[in-house]
């Protein structure tokens, strides 16, 4: 769980937190209940059961439109890109006084290595201490979680990001079959099993 947070009902309460996997705002273990093996806070919990009683899958109608996902991906491509392209920016300029025409290849090589890294590290950590929230996808109210609805872990957490550039390699495919899908899932979601959704 994040460092100096506490659950919202009481706030000396710091330790076995959880985020509640309908509206995910943190709680401790006395303010969540648990329905089908997943915590929920005392308002999801009756929107939950509602749900059940009527037959409607709620997951269903929060799936995030692609529109908003690529909004949340440009802000975040321009929160990273800045800070890293003035750094790569700074090795590719060095090797202009280098006199060796091989250096301007290794420092773009080194530039995409840093460009690339930046990028996973970035959406990893942020969704998993941000309850599947990156900058961009808190503007935008969209969220990452499971294929349950639950939580990211770490490994999808960090898998997700991974199989993105990879996938990025395949320019707009990686996306492609998020406009033929009922849950929008692009081809890094597919691999990371997770779904967006609105937050």
């Amino acid at each position: 769980m994040e460092a100096n947070v506490h659950c919202l009902n009481h706030f000396d309460a710091i330790e076995g937190l959880q985020h509640c996997v309908r509206c995910g705002r943190v709680f401790c273990g006395d303010c969540l209940v648990t329905l089908a093996g997943m915590p929920y806070c005392a308002v999801c919990k009756t929107e939950q059961a509602l749900d059940v009683q009527s037959g409607v899958n709620p997951m269903q109608a929060q799936y995030a439109h692609l529109g908003r996902r690529f909004l949340a991906y440009i802000v975040d491509a321009i929160i990273v890109g800045i800070p890293t392209r003035v750094v790569t920016g700074a090795i590719q300029a060095g090797t202009f006084f280098i006199k060796n025409p091989v250096f301007p290849f290794i420092a773009m090589g080194i530039a995409i290595v840093i460009s690339l890294g930046a990028n996973v590290i970035y959406e990893a950590l942020m969704l998993k201490l941000r309850n599947g929230q990156t900058i961009g996808k808190q503007a935008l109210q969209i969220r990452v979680v499971r294929v349950d609805g639950s939580p990211l872990s770490q490994r999808e957490a960090w898998l997700r990001p991974v199989v993105r550039i990879f996938a990025g390699a395949l320019c707009f495919a990686d996306y492609f079959p998020a406009f033929f899908t009922n849950e929008k899932t692009a081809i890094h979601d597919m691999a990371a099993g997770t779904r967006v959704i609105n937050a």
